[in-house]
């Protein structure tokens, strides 16, 4: 399609959207279904203690604040979600790092926190300690 034919299309569109009355029923639809998904993310946000799951409602309610256009609602949502993930990952952490400890002894657990390579190497294979 031609840049001209490009540009009237999507001209014709948006006039289209706005002023047609069936996708202004649609349109409302999609709203309202936005709102029942938000109040039923709120509910079981306040009912749930598991933080795996806390991350994921909030995640999708940053996502549905975003659609409704409401970004400072979506950055706040977006900002628990980070928090919540920023925990699990530390205690994820620590749980491989206990598990290091009690598999390759007291030894290799301080070579662990000396090493560079805690989380990667410039390979990308992912490395706890040195083989040698």
């Amino acid at each position: 399609m031609g840049d001209k034919n490009k540009f009237y299309h999507e001209v014709q569109l948006q006039l289209t959207a706005d002023n047609h009355p069936q996708l202004r029923v649609l349109k409302d639809r999609i709203e309202r279904q936005l709102d029942k998904a938000e109040k039923l993310y709120e509910v079981l946000l306040k009912q749930t203690s598991d933080q795996s799951a806390r991350a994921n409602y909030n995640h999708q309610l940053g996502y549905l604040k975003r659609q409704q256009d409401d970004r400072k609602m979506a950055l706040k949502y977006r900002g628990r979600t980070l928090e919540i993930s920023e925990k699990t990952f530390v205690r994820i952490t620590l749980i491989w790092l206990y598990f290091v400890q009690h598999r390759h002894g007291v030894s290799q657990h301080g070579r662990v926190f000396e090493s560079p390579q805690l989380f990667g190497t410039d390979s990308g294979h992912w490395t706890a300690w040195s083989t040698d």
